[in-house]
């Protein structure tokens, strides 16, 4: 397959522009050492040769003038005449010259974009291409380009097998409490006599797939918009002690169910500028995680470190899913703790993926450390939103 390479990653990666500029400059000091030669064996014809000796006749006779003054003759150069001959030979001269040079440095350098043309083409087409031992310079540079295509070609295979899992999960993930609802709806048509306990408990069980399956199609939205769009920043002023405060009651039935504690280290107030319907996404998909994968019976802290510019969240749970070795992971798009993927833990793998794009958006840096069974969220962001 032939590998298409643009000029800009040329520059980019392969240092191409100096290695070819130092080339057509060796090229250029051939072409002033050939000129320096050719003007030397114009001197010796004109000095030396019979073609001089004629040339000096024409001169002498077009710009030394004989008088005879009374018997006595005398000769002396026309300076005005002999001037404009220099000078016009000096022109003309120059103008072959550059002529000359730009017409061979074209030739020169349209050759050597050929070669090297070729050079590119047969590297990356052949498993063993031969590169002329005056091109070997850019062997280095063809090298990293290579690598780099390399690299960039497994990163979009993996997205693409990435996408194609998360199309697998979803529609399993769907069709799971889709099934349900088809089975408990047919229960209650084909069974009339269910006492109204049992009706009820089958009604809850209709409701609670159906909201999975609400839950299910939101995170198909999101990987639409966060996968094709960039993400926009619509700031404004809030206060996020306020916002945590808001959080922490809309999770208080999720708490509840795990016996779960949040506790909030927070100042009285603190004012910033930003976005906080998408910190809201941020802080909420963090403390889902932190109650799903937690453990129960156990506490979630959520601290505010707060200064003049810049706003330093921490937020630390015990949790058993995970390990040194994922660490770096919980960040890519579509990864679950819960390799399983369990509709108990969580839904598509975007959460923390989306929480970092939001984060990174307004200027600011998450990163994630453990410590035994302990795992801690620091965020930091600034105070003012600036685009």
């Amino acid at each position: 397959m032939t590998s298409v390479i643009n000029q800009t990653t040329l520059k980019q990666y392969g240092e191409w522009d100096i290695k070819l500029i130092s080339r057509i400059k060796q090229d250029f000091v051939k072409i002033l050492i050939i000129l320096c030669v050719t003007l030397i064996i114009i001197y010796f014809i004109a000095t030396k040769s019979f073609l001089g000796e004629q040339l000096g006749k024409v001169v002498s006779q077009s710009f030394i003038v004989f008088q005879n003054n009374n018997g006595i003759e005398s000769s002396y150069i026309d300076w005005t005449k002999f001037k404009t001959f220099v000078i016009s030979l000096i022109l003309i001269s120059v103008i072959i010259i550059a002529l000359l040079s730009y017409i061979i440095s074209k030739i020169i350098i349209k050759k050597n974009i050929s070669i090297i043309s070729e050079i590119i083409a047969s590297y990356f087409d052949e498993d063993d291409p031969k590169i002329p031992d005056e091109y070997l310079e850019i062997k280095n540079g063809l090298d990293k380009l290579k690598i780099i295509n390399q690299d960039n070609k497994q990163s979009y295979n993996q997205e693409i097998q990435k996408n194609k899992d998360l199309i697998t999960y979803l529609a399993h993930d769907l069709k799971t409490p889709l099934a349900s609802i088809i089975g408990y709806l047919s229960l209650l048509i084909e069974s009339p006599d269910l006492t109204p306990d049992m009706r009820i408990k089958y009604l809850n069980t209709i409701l609670d797939k159906a909201n999975r399956l609400d839950y299910l199609t939101d995170e198909l939205s999101d990987i639409t918009r966060f996968s094709f769009y960039n993400i926009t920043i619509d700031s404004q002023d809030f206060d996020l002690v306020l916002l945590f405060k808001q959080i922490g009651e809309e999770f208080y039935p999720l708490l509840k169910e795990k016996q779960q504690q949040l506790l909030l280290d927070l100042p009285d107030s603190y004012k910033m500028v930003g976005d906080p319907s998408k910190l809201v996404r941020v802080f909420n998909n963090l403390l889902k995680n932190a109650i799903a994968y937690g453990r129960e019976n156990s506490s979630i802290t959520l601290k505010l470190i707060a200064n003049d510019n810049l706003a330093t969240i921490i937020l630390t749970n015990h949790s058993d899913y995970l390990s040194i070795n994922n660490l770096n992971d919980i960040f890519e798009k579509f990864y679950r703790f819960d390799s399983s993927r369990s509709s108990k833990t969580g839904g598509s793998g975007l959460g923390l993926s989306i929480a970092k794009e939001i984060i990174e958006a307004h200027h600011g840096d998450i990163s994630v450390a453990t410590d035994s069974d302990v795992i801690r969220f620091k965020i930091s962001l600034p105070k003012k939103y600036n685009k």
